[in-house]
């Protein structure tokens, strides 16, 4: 590869005239490199009873350039963002210019080429020639775990040798990093997949470690699961709760060891939305464990990051460079009770999945649990990449009746069905009930629903009611206490109505009712009950 050499590292020429013996160096240089000290040993020098070492790089030729970028593909992502494909140990890493890893690369065959290491200045000048190269080369959509290309899925192992798992339409198999397209990005703290292997019991290996309240619960874990694995364009959100000691972390973790395992699986909660997306900009999966609180801008984020929306913030340690979260995520949270139901949007994108108390009598070690888990693991893997084969055959000719919310992923697991041994129908049903639990349950929660919901039925039975959002405030707070009119939750102003409204209008649908904005003079709301059976 011809590159144009770059200037060396040496001090620039005192302005107006060259540098020479009198030109004294300017401040900044004389304040950053000392002088010698009498009898101190020159780089490359050896001093007294040293052992000599080489001098360092201080400038790259166009010759040792073009040696280090020799093989080395550079590309860039749909957002412009520099990266390089390059051949180590006899695989090929998909790497970011920018990044800690490609810059030890560059150390390492400049050291190779020019047989010395190079100054931190001749490093980034390569660096900086790298961006030009990867700037002008071809565009690449990047990815982490799992990508879907050419009507085939591919599952990133994150193994040494850069193997990812090709599933088609006829089955499995592993495959080194240069045998399929994706450019898969790795960052710190994945950790590695086990090679899948055949299990005669399918995918109820998996159903010892799910401590399920009821049959539904399993079924929806499983289609998380092959959700993870579908490469899809939005994904629903799976909502772990029950009492404490029910499992609720113990099964996150389990649920991430089969899809996106890392060195820290489980999340706190965010302090604020910039420590959010900076966690899920590096990893595949988002795992917040232990919510006590949901507030709206939470879940609106995590609603977005599930549906594939792109999401902006600040990029640290500056006020105006934005940062970019791209690419559908798969989410799991867990927590006591039922607070998220109250942000109705959060509740109809989840899979509410309930998990029993233990008994005493029956509890297990974390010991013998990680144990019998580790070697069942491969197997649960391979059951899954054998419903995701089935999937892909089957999913352009599915049809259902009816479509929720997450078609997409609706359709995705009732394809998967017949890879599972399960009878037809098995998953939508789950599915199903798990809609109207959540519903149910954010209905429940929403005081803002309730209220509407009453106000409707006893006051406008049959024709409804229509005005503006302030008429309606006016009128909803007449009618509940003063407790619910403090709570943080309830609008204080028309304007907070109109948003509420808008939250609870999928609830309200889910009830019969019919929620229907009209623009003219004045904005207003139209708010019908249900027809009268």
């Amino acid at each position: 590869m011809e590159a144009p050499p770059l200037a060396p590292d040496g001090p620039p020429a005192a302005e107006g005239g060259p540098a020479g013996a009198d030109a004294a160096p300017p401040a900044h240089r004389r304040r950053g490199r000392p002088r010698k000290r009498r009898g101190e040993a020159a780089e490359g020098e050896a001093g007294e009873g040293e052992e000599k070492r080489p001098p360092r790089v201080r400038s790259t030729s166009a010759e040792t350039v073009g040696g280090v970028l020799d093989g080395v593909e550079f590309w860039h992502s749909t957002d412009n963002e520099p990266y390089a494909t390059v051949e180590i140990d006899e695989h090929h890493e998909h790497l970011s210019v920018l990044g800690r890893a490609f810059e030890l690369f560059l150390a390492e065959r400049i050291y190779d080429v020019a047989g010395s290491a190079p100054t931190t200045n001749a490093l980034r000048d390569v660096q900086r020639l790298c961006c030009i190269h990867a700037k002008k080369g071809a565009e690449h959509e990047v990815f982490r775990r799992v990508a879907r290309a050419g009507g085939r899925i591919y599952v990133d192992l994150c193994d040494r040798a850069w193997q990812a798992i090709e599933i088609t339409k006829d089955g499995w198999v592993a495959i080194p990093s240069a045998a399929h397209p994706v450019k898969f990005l790795r960052s710190r703290g994945m950790q590695a997949l086990p090679e899948p292997e055949f299990s005669d019991r399918g995918i109820e290996e998996l159903r010892e470690f799910v401590n399920a309240d009821g049959p539904d619960d399993f079924t929806l874990v499983v289609s998380w699961l092959l959700a993870a694995f579908g490469g899809l364009s939005a994904f629903p959100i799976a909502v772990l709760s029950g009492e404490a000691g029910s499992g609720k972390s113990r099964l996150a973790e389990k649920m991430r060891a089969l899809t996106d395992p890392h060195i820290a699986p489980m999340r706190s909660p965010p302090r604020d939305l910039r420590d959010l997306f900076a966690g899920a900009s590096n990893q595949f999966i988002t795992c917040i464990d232990n919510i006590s609180r949901m507030e709206a801008d939470l879940s609106d984020s995590l609603c977005r990051m599930a549906s594939g929306s792109a999401e902006a913030t600040r990029a640290l340690n500056t006020n105006a460079e934005e940062v970019y979260l791209t690419g559908a995520r798969p989410i799991i949270l867990t927590g006591i009770g039922d607070h998220w139901g109250q942000q109705s949007d959060l509740a109809t994108r989840s899979l509410a999945i309930k998990l029993a108390a233990i008994p005493e009598t029956e509890r297990r070690t974390d010991v013998d649990l990680d144990a019998a888990f580790a070697a069942a693991r491969p197997r649960i893997i391979g059951a899954l990449c054998d419903a995701v084969s089935s999937g892909l055959r089957r999913e352009g000719t599915v049809r259902l009746e009816r479509l929720p919310r997450l078609a997409d992923f609706a359709r995705w697991v009732t394809a998967c069905e017949p890879g599972l041994g399960w009878d037809e129908g098995t998953l939508a049903a789950a599915l199903e009930a798990g809609r109207h639990e959540s519903s149910a349950t954010a209905f429940d929660a929403d005081e803002v629903a309730k209220a509407i919901h009453a106000f409707i039925l006893d006051d406008h039975p049959v024709a409804g009611w229509e005005g503006t959002a302030g008429r309606l405030l006016t009128a909803l707070n007449a009618r509940v206490s003063e407790e619910v009119r403090r709570l943080r939750s309830w609008p204080g102003n028309p304007t907070a109505m109109g948003t509420r409204i808008e939250r609870v209008a999928g609830l309200l649908r889910w009830k019969g009712f019919a929620v229907i904005r009209r623009r003219g003079a004045e904005r207003t709301i139209a708010i019908k009950p249900p027809p009268t059976k």
